[in-house]
Parts: C-alpha cells; sequence; structure tokens
C-alpha cells in the first residue's frame, strides 16, 4: 500500500518536472522592438529643434493645436501618461504574410478607489 502511494507521487511529480513534448509550439518573439521616447520628450525636442531653426513661433501654433484638440489638460488630459516612453513592436512571418504588430501607449494610472 505504502509503494504505490510512493509510485503515484513520484509520477505526479516526474510529470511535472518533465519538459513538454516537442510538437508543442514555439511562441514567436518579436522581430522588431522599438521604443520611442515620451510624447513630453518628443515636443521638448521638436521645440528645441524648432528654436533651432528660427521656427519656435511654428512650435508655439503647434503646442496651441494639441491644446485646442485635448483641451486644457493638454495630452495628459487624455489619459495617456506623457511622461513614460511609447513602445511599438512587430513579429515578421514567412514572407511577410503572417505578420503581427503592436503599438504600447502609456495609460495614466489613476488613485486607487478612484476609478469613474
Amino acid at each position: 500500500m505504502r509503494s504505490s502511494s510512493f509510485i503515484a507521487a513520484f509520477l505526479s511529480l516526474a510529470g511535472a518536472v518533465l519538459p513538454a513534448p516537442a510538437d508543442t509550439p514555439k511562441v514567436a518573439e518579436p522581430t522588431v522592438v522599438i521604443r520611442i521616447k515620451s510624447f513630453d520628450g518628443l515636443l521638448a525636442d521638436a521645440k528645441y529643434l524648432a528654436g533651432l531653426a528660427g521656427q519656435a513661433d511654428k512650435a508655439r501654433e503647434v503646442d496651441g493645436a494639441i491644446q485646442a484638440l485635448t483641451g486644457p489638460k493638454g495630452l495628459s488630459g487624455t489619459g495617456l501618461d506623457t511622461s513614460r516612453p511609447l513602445a511599438i513592436y512587430a513579429i515578421v512571418g514567412a514572407g511577410g504574410l503572417d505578420s503581427k504588430g503592436v503599438v504600447m501607449l502609456p495609460v495614466a494610472v489613476k488613485e486607487p478607489g478612484n476609478c469613474a
């Protein structure tokens, strides 16, 4: 009786430790991964470059247009965390026919209990 319970325990542990069969599909790793600076960083760089090119007034116009489209809080009022980076990754299939891509936008986290 004792040996049969020992064998059952051994087999259950062996099943948990043994590797999966070779026919298990392998998860595809991203082919391309791109990390982009935050919205705040991109806007600051654009304003800096516009100032160097003598187009600071155009940069202020673009900033005003963003404010007009998104409201008084700007991009941060849209629910995006404008201080965190953006990311894109893609998995390219054979011949490019079975390809997938994902764009990741950082979402601002509200305080606990204030998720309405």
